[in-house]
């Protein structure tokens, strides 16, 4: 992320872009099943975007663990 954000992106016509990254990240727990995997990540990859984007948030691992 944030060597995405320190990057500047060139275009042809030497218009130069600015790029920001955001990420939700989820561990996978022996049976866990995919669906709630993705599910966890889509969650908090909106965490990280409402949280004013470029930016990395991890879901909650399950109770329990």
């Amino acid at each position: 992320r944030q060597s995405i954000e320190e990057s500047v992106l060139t275009l042809g016509n030497s218009t130069q872009l600015c790029l920001t990254v955001s990420g939700g990240l989820a561990q996978w727990i022996s049976g866990t099943r995919l669906s709630d995997l993705i599910r966890s990540a889509d969650h908090a990859l909106y965490k990280a975007k409402a949280q004013g984007r470029n930016c990395v948030v991890a879901s909650p691992l399950p109770a329990g663990l």
